[in-house]
């Protein structure tokens, strides 16, 4: 009987500690993994090192000689199961540190430990939440994230001949884009994309804001005196694009590779790799552009434009620039306005309501210090014209918004503004299920909550919802 229990005691041992020392061994390296975008410059991910104790990132940071290092607690990584806290790192946490500064190369190596990924996760966010930026789908391995090629585009292998030179216009126009991004996913990352020309004259370039729709096409126009190169940004990755007056064209944008080629020292296939398709007026010539082969005769048709042209692109832009200042003007003015203090629980939502029952309600939960709730703002502005006068744009912001911050900010966001107490804060996004910032709740006339979007979801499909009875 004593035997049998010892071996049935060494047994138990055995098995109680063999899984034990197998989930301890488990161990998944990658190094320079590949992700879908990313809104910052500051840092680049070159290696992650997964275990069942923690995950370890291994980071290149980059700032200007001199500046303090440091990160923010409020840095974690995000997966659908669950957010994994930072533990500890080699660099400042929370507080600066005069004796950690960015030497003169402004690049620093440091490691982050945090909290282990769950089982079965192939990707992640790294998000910084006080500094608003993040990289969103990191993957843990090498390969780059899966996107869906159209067959035509998958078909097509060679670059197209010479373009021809188009001749001199007459007169200025507009060069009109048509874009897809492939890749983007509006219910899971933000991208802040933008057109910028500078027409050698104007002491500052045009900046045209691209609101993207959710499925990842857009549309932008730019005025130009004469076909030229524009560039076009999707977070921190840029490409040239050259558009001509009165013209259109379409490109199809890999945003991965755009993204991962854009960080410092990028691995040289992701460089070489094609990025972008194009279509339509001036197609060719914007394949020899991605190609590094555009003749100089078309990036120097600006100096043998006639001063009448400058002249007529001159007062179309006057015009252009006054009929959007005018069309921002027309817009409601901010409203500040104010719950009593004692208000709180699900009464907070209820007050907030109230004064605008009968008329349905987008509310936007943002912050001053959130990035990417700044980034959406100048996105909205053609939906609250479209939609004036139908829908209430109310803006929610917490205790965490510094006062005077908050009200500076207002003078850019028409609509109705409320800043809660810390307490009404957390009261709101409890109720709602609020858990990140931006988020949007849209309410009928009679204060249904009809939908709720946490991250911005695209005007597009905002304006969908609104629009729905």
């Amino acid at each position: 009987m004593t035997n049998k229990l010892s071996v049935l005691f060494l047994l138990s041992l055995f098995l109680w500690k063999w899984p034990l020392s197998a989930v301890a061994s488990y161990k998944k390296e990658t190094v320079h993994p590949a992700f879908i975008t990313s809104n910052t410059s500051r840092m680049v991910v070159q290696r992650i090192v997964s275990t069942a104790a923690h995950t370890q990132l291994d980071v290149e940071l980059y700032g200007e000689e001199g500046t303090t290092v440091s990160l923010s607690w409020n840095t974690y990584l995000r997966t659908p199961l669950q957010v994994c806290s930072l533990r500890e790192a080699d660099i400042p946490i929370g507080v600066t540190d005069a004796s950690r500064c960015f030497p003169a190369s402004g690049r620093l190596k440091a490691t982050l430990s945090f909290e282990p990924l769950p089982e079965g996760i192939h990707s992640f966010d790294v998000v910084e939440g006080d500094a608003g930026w993040t990289i969103w789908g990191l993957q843990l391995h090498a390969a780059e994230p899966y996107v869906y090629l159209p067959d035509f585009l998958q078909k097509e292998s060679a670059r197209m001949p010479e373009a021809p030179l188009p001749e001199l216009p007459a007169a200025p126009g507009r060069g009109m884009v048509n874009g897809y991004l492939l890749g983007y996913d509006a219910s899971m990352m933000e991208v802040e994309a933008s057109l910028v020309y500078h027409d050698g004259r104007s002491a500052e370039p045009v900046r045209r804001p691209i609101a993207l729709r959710s499925d990842g096409s857009f549309h932008v126009e730019m005025l130009l005196p004469c076909p030229d190169t524009v560039r076009l940004y999707l977070n921190r990755a840029s490409l040239p694009l050259l558009l001509v007056p009165g013209r259109e064209f379409t490109v199809y944008l890999h945003l991965p590779r755009l993204s991962m080629s854009a960080v410092p020292d990028a691995r040289p296939e992701w460089k070489k790799v094609r990025k972008c398709w194009f279509d339509g007026a001036a197609a060719a010539a914007n394949e020899q552009l991605a190609a590094g082969r555009m003749p100089e005769e078309w990036l120097c048709m600006r100096a043998a434009l006639s001063e009448q042209v400058w002249i007529a692109y001159a007062e179309q832009k006057r015009q252009l620039q006054e009929a959007m200042q005018r069309q921002v003007g027309a817009m409601a003015v901010p409203v500040v306005a104010q719950l009593p203090a004692d208000v709180s629980g699900e009464d907070v939502l209820r007050q907030l309501l109230a004064p605008y029952r009968g008329r349905q309600v987008l509310v936007d939960c943002w912050a001053t210090w959130c990035g990417p709730c700044r980034k959406t703002l100048p996105l909205m502005r053609p939906l609250k014209q479209r939609l004036k006068g139908k829908v209430v744009f109310l803006y929610v912001t917490g205790a965490s918004s510094p006062e005077m911050a908050w009200r500076e900010s207002l003078k850019k966001i028409p609509g109705v503004h409320y800043r809660l107490t810390e307490a009404q804060w957390a009261d709101l996004c409890r109720t709602m299920g609020i858990d990140r910032i931006p988020s949007y709740l849209i309410f009928s006339p009679e204060g249904t909550l009809k939908r709720r979007f946490i991250g911005f979801p695209g005007v597009d499909e905002l304006e969908r919802e609104l629009g729905r009875p």
